[in-house]
C-alpha cells in the first residue's frame, strides 16, 4: 500500500476507504455523518489528506509507524514475547 505521505493532497472516497481498511459503502456513510472529513465538489466527494493525518493522529507529511511497530513484531517478523514459560522454552 502506498504511504499516505505519498498520497495526492486530495483523495477519493474509495483511496480514503482503503487506507482506512473499510468498505467504500462505510466511508460514503462515514463522510455523510460527518465522522470522515470531506469535501463536496460538484457532485464527488473528496478526502484532503491533511484533515485525515489529523483525523489518524499522524503528524501531515509523516510515513507513520514501521510495520513492526505498529504490528508488534520484532524485525523478524515474530511478535515480541514478554518472556515468560514460553520464551524460555524456546530459548534452550
Amino acid at each position: 500500500m502506498t504511504a499516505l505521505a505519498e498520497m495526492p493532497a486530495v483523495l477519493t472516497i474509495e483511496e480514503a476507504a482503503t487506507v482506512l481498511r473499510i468498505g467504500r459503502g462505510a466511508a460514503y456513510e462515514a463522510a455523510r455523518s460527518g465522522e470522515l472529513p470531506s469535501v463536496r465538489i460538484g457532485r464527488t466527494l473528496r478526502v484532503p489528506r491533511h484533515a485525515l493525518e489529523t483525523m489518524l493522529g499522524i503528524e501531515p507529511g509523516d510515513v507513520g509507524p514501521s510495520t513492526s511497530e505498529a504490528t508488534g513484531a520484532d524485525s523478524d517478523g515474530f511478535a515480541k514475547s514478554a518472556g515468560g514459560a514460553a520464551g524460555n522454552a524456546l530459548s534452550g
